[in-house]
């Protein structure tokens, strides 16, 4: 009896239990970064207890410091976010200049990667 595979799924047949265990790693690795993440802010805002009853004190209503804290953690998210799309186009084009001359069909522009999350994070 004969069949056949497509030829994308008969070459990286064999690779996709590693690629998939890699994948996975990242995914806990990812996991623990946003605990540890969601640790640190919950300590910051902790050693702020004592400011924020200072504020409420003297008069500034629940809703004005929500929204200061709101501002400060998304500042912070953004500019985590700008680096870390800085380091990875940095990473990208280290990366791609170790591979061979003629590897990836076509011109590489690591740029585009980076357009693209910006395009995406803009949309959420």
């Amino acid at each position: 009896m004969y069949y056949s595979v497509s030829l994308q799924k008969g070459e990286t047949a064999t690779l996709r239990p590693q690629v998939l265990t890699l994948m996975l790693a990242a995914g806990f690795i990812l996991l623990i970064a946003c605990a540890n993440l969601a640790g640190l802010t919950l300590v910051r805002v902790l050693r702020r207890t004592p400011e924020i009853a200072t504020r409420l004190a003297l008069g500034a209503s629940r809703w004005q410091i929500q929204k200061q804290l709101w501002v400060e953690n998304l500042l912070l998210a953004f500019a985590g976010g700008i680096a870390g799309i800085a380091v990875g186009l940095v990473a990208l084009r280290g990366l791609l200049l170790l591979l061979p001359e003629h590897f990836l069909p076509g011109p590489t522009y690591p740029w585009t990667v980076g357009c693209w999350h910006l395009h995406f994070l803009s949309r959420c």
